[in-house]
């Protein structure tokens, strides 16, 4: 079943920034230091020499690290204005979990292993990133366009905020975070990235 993204984008409250709390700036803080040791990572991966014996070694430590800010990144906690980055971090983390597995499984054993494993690795990994860029375009006071997404957008007059209420997600119908089943077999797999619109956050 088709899932979808629902935004509520809060036209004035959210783009000029009012109400600014130590919660707000604790969570720009933590994507602002994710953001930067994903940068360092994914350059150390870009450097590893491939032909050499130590490459395997060396580019798993490299996702070992990657995978940890990811779930550092998952574990912060979302202020309630920007409640859809929530999910969308957890996401994030569940993809490159996949991502890192495959990507470990095919090391392991690159003659051995389908082409299929490498593939599948690498959706995951560039559906992590997306989910990240998301964040990104969220925290910049963006909306994200791709496939399988809805946006809602209401007033700041209108807005209600977010609360912890299991029952509020009852009343809406449909309109949930994208699908975050990692991908483990061989069924199409749709595009939802743009590897060519990327944030500052994506890789």
């Amino acid at each position: 079943m088709k899932k979808h993204l629902l935004l509520i984008v809060v036209l004035a409250c959210l783009l000029i920034g009012c109400g600014n709390t130590e919660k707000l700036d604790t969570y720009y803080d933590g994507m602002q230091s994710f953001n930067g040791n994903v940068q360092i990572i994914t350059e150390t991966l870009d450097l590893i020499d491939v032909t050499r014996d130590s490459a395997a070694d060396q580019i798993t430590t490299q996702l070992n690290k990657l995978l940890e800010q990811f779930r550092i990144m998952s574990e912060l906690e979302v202020p309630r204005q920007f409640a859809a980055c929530e999910e969308l971090g957890d996401d994030a983390y569940t993809y490159m979990q996949e991502a890192v597995r495959l990507y470990k499984e095919w090391l392991a054993n690159p003659d051995n292993t389908s082409d299929d494993t490498l593939e599948m690795a690498k959706e995951n990994y560039e559906r992590a990133m997306t989910r990240v860029n998301y964040i990104s375009i969220i925290l910049q006071g963006g909306v994200p366009e791709g496939e399988g997404i809805t946006i809602t957008e209401e007033d700041a007059t209108d807005f209600s905020p977010v609360v912890d209420d299991s029952s509020a997600n009852d009343a809406v119908e449909n309109d949930v975070l994208p699908e975050t089943e990692p991908i483990v077999d061989d069924e199409e797999l749709p595009d939802d990235s743009n590897p060519d619109e990327v944030d500052e956050f994506a890789y």
